[in-house]
């Protein structure tokens, strides 16, 4: 490292390092073949956080106590000197209760957590699922008939919004460790399940409107 970027406090250096990776070109190689978008996976990432931390003398730490996903950026230079992100993390309920399946998902777990820090210390944009969708929501509700009876799933109930589909077997997966449900821990299987094209990318936009709208059914 430079002893011009050895003058630079740990703002300078991340600042510094956001620019160099936002002209670097990035490229997502995680496709998702329903819905037609790409997205950046870890892989696409990592390589280039580790150039950009040698050259800087920065080191990133991720941890996960408790209901937390943390990143440390730490200046090398002056190892006091740390900046820390975090989000929330909803509880893993594995679809299994195998040994094997168990630690395949929490494997997929820290990995999708890991992605999401990282894309957030270092403000790396991707377009978001539900906002680039928003004409397709919108074109599909206008031909929605409201007058639809019935208490099956996706049908609509009078007075009630439309059951969106797979809404309950999504609860059910969530279920199976006899765990509750929260609004985030939904966001983030619904997120996988269509990037695994589980279902598609309208499915889970009227799965997430739904339980904005109606809270009470993840009682």
């Amino acid at each position: 490292m430079s002893d011009m970027n050895k003058q630079l406090d740990i703002y300078q250096k991340l600042l510094k390092m956001k620019i160099e990776l936002a002209n670097g070109g990035l490229s997502k190689t995680g496709r998702n073949t329903h819905s037609k978008y790409k997205y950046f996976e870890l892989e696409d990432i990592v390589p280039a956080i580790l150039k950009l931390s040698e050259k800087y003398n920065v080191n990133l730490i991720t941890s996960f106590p408790g209901d937390r996903a943390i990143c440390n950026v730490i200046d090398l230079d002056n190892p006091g000197d740390v900046l820390e992100f975090e989000i929330p993390v909803p509880e893993l309920v594995p679809g299994s209760r195998n040994h094997n399946g168990l630690i395949q998902a929490r494997g997929a777990y820290v990995t999708y957590l890991r992605r999401y820090l990282y894309m957030i210390v270092f403000d790396i944009v991707e377009s978001d699922i539900i906002d680039s969708s928003n004409n397709e929501v919108s074109n599909e509700g206008k031909k929605k008939n409201p007058k639809r009876s019935g208490a099956i799933n996706g049908d609509t109930v009078p007075g009630k919004d439309k059951v969106p589909k797979f809404f309950e077997s999504t609860m059910k997966y969530l279920k199976n460790g006899g765990k509750t449900p929260t609004k985030a821990s939904v966001n983030i299987a619904v997120d996988n399940m269509v990037k695994d094209d589980a279902f598609s990318l309208k499915d889970a936009i009227d799965i997430k409107n739904y339980i904005t709208k109606h809270p009470e059914v993840l009682q």
